[in-house]
């Protein structure tokens, strides 16, 4: 179980964060004008549902997962001060 809580523990820079909220935000609005479109086309409320549900998993798993390319800009923190450095 270490291998799997290792890939699933990972974290995100706050670059990371602003491209994981841009993503999402323009692949859930882009799948809801789909959905929409090809529902009031069809005249079907069911392939509404099945493609917004099928973008939103999708999203999902660009999105919620630590990539390593969301990690790309670390914050690099400073070193501890030792009374010597004073």
């Amino acid at each position: 179980m270490d291998p799997v809580y290792k890939v699933l523990d990972g974290f995100i820079d706050f670059e990371g964060q602003k491209l994981v909220e841009q993503i999402s935000s323009t692949c859930l609005v882009a799948v809801g004008l789909v959905s929409l479109t090809v529902g009031f086309a069809l005249q079907d409320l069911v392939y509404t549902l099945y493609i917004m549900g099928a973008g939103l998993i999708l999203t999902m798993l660009v999105t919620v997962p630590p990539w390593p390319f969301y990690n790309r800009n670390a914050p690099r923190f400073l070193g501890v001060k030792t009374e010597k450095d004073e």
